[in-house]
């Protein structure tokens, strides 16, 4: 009896929890390898170190390596872009002034007064649009982008007087052609072309003229109000008051007494 009251008596002693890692070659209770076994939670898994070394994205205006240098590159770039232009220019050379001939003598039909009008048409459309278009492309506050296309664009509308300048002042075989095409089924054309030239340059010109002096005069006129209400202001601040209008049918300018 004493010794089981001895034993009741005793503290029960509880097996220690084990909370240090988890190793995974540990063999667990059964003998065998824990491979399922997972860390304490109260540990942090150690993290992989970060990649290093990882190439930068190359910038999207580098020149692809050639192995020559940046400039080399752009200036063979920029040669077999003025060789493509002059390959096309001599192409063109060889067929617009042929072309564009035939174009003329379908219109005018051997008649000098079709062949006239339709110089004069051709002379002066042309030749403001271009005057135009070149008047855009040298505006103030306009970005180097959009001068170049307004620059395109003015060279590309004067094309048809430009192929019929290169008929007439032309010695090869393709001016020549076109010249006796225009001889002969639109006779008058060259010369209306002239003359719609320079009266489209005139055109042009007394227009930007209008508008230059009509933006003078608003500058003008807005200077003035600026200067009135300016003096209006200070004549109201040396009277202490507002300017006082005199009322219509009283003698005394200054108003009843």
């Amino acid at each position: 009896m004493a010794e089981d009251a001895g034993d009741r008596a005793a503290p029960q002693r509880t097996p220690e929890r084990n909370t240090g890692p988890v190793r995974r070659d540990a063999p667990d209770r059964d003998g065998a390898p824990d491979g399922d076994a997972k860390p304490d939670p109260g540990i942090a898994p150690a993290t992989e170190p970060e990649a290093r070394g990882t190439t930068a994205e190359k910038p999207a205006t580098e020149l692809p390596d050639t192995g020559l240098p940046a400039w080399a590159t752009r200036g063979l770039i920029v040669l077999a872009v003025l060789v493509v232009l002059i390959v096309a220019g001599l192409a063109l050379a060889a067929f617009l002034p042929r072309w564009w001939a035939h174009r003329v003598g379908r219109v005018a039909d051997g008649s000098v007064t079709a062949g006239i009008a339709a110089g004069l048409t051709c002379g002066v459309v042309f030749t403001a649009a271009a005057l135009l278009a070149l008047r855009e492309a040298v505006r103030r506050g306009r970005r180097w982008r959009a001068r170049a296309w307004f620059l395109v664009l003015a060279v590309l509308v004067a094309v048809p007087n430009l192929i019929t300048l290169g008929i007439v002042i032309g010695s090869g075989d393709a001016a020549n052609a076109g010249e006796r095409t225009l001889d002969v089924d639109g006779p008058g054309f060259r010369g209306a072309t002239l003359v719609g030239c320079i009266l489209g340059a005139i055109a042009m010109g007394l227009l930007w003229s209008m508008l230059s002096s009509r933006r003078h005069q608003q500058t003008e006129i807005a200077r003035l109000r600026a200067e009135l209400a300016l003096a209006q202001r200070d004549a109201a601040d040396r009277d202490g008051g507002p300017p006082q209008v005199p009322r219509k049918g009283s003698g005394d300018p200054a108003g009843p007494t």
